[in-house]
């Protein structure tokens, strides 16, 4: 995957700083592009949360790589609810993505 060591560092960020419970990979960069000029992160949080503050906190607090970054932040229920809806990019990135973190249930 172009940007490895990048879409490293980045994970490892949501996962310290939101702890989700998914956290897919997306578009060009998933697709292991040679074009693959930024990375895109689907990130699934616990229902209840406020994904707009958990956005926005992730724009304002990742580290600067030099490469665009994209955080796609839903609920559990919105990314149940999403997987039908063939237009939502939730639904592509669930689809055409590569999961790479998943919680561990207690």
């Amino acid at each position: 995957m172009l940007h490895q060591s990048k879409c490293d560092q980045i994970l490892n960020h949501i996962i310290t700083v939101i702890r989700p419970i998914r956290v897919v990979i997306f578009g060009s960069a998933a697709k292991k592009s040679n074009r693959a000029n930024d990375l895109d992160f689907l990130v699934v949080v616990a229902n209840g949360q406020d994904t707009r503050s958990i956005a926005q906190s992730l724009y304002y607090t990742a580290p600067r790589l030099g490469v665009s970054l994209d955080f796609v932040v839903v609920t559990e229920e919105e990314a149940h609810a999403a997987r039908q809806d063939f237009w939502s990019v939730v639904c592509e990135a669930e689809e055409n993505g590569k999961e790479l973190y998943v919680a561990k249930t207690a």
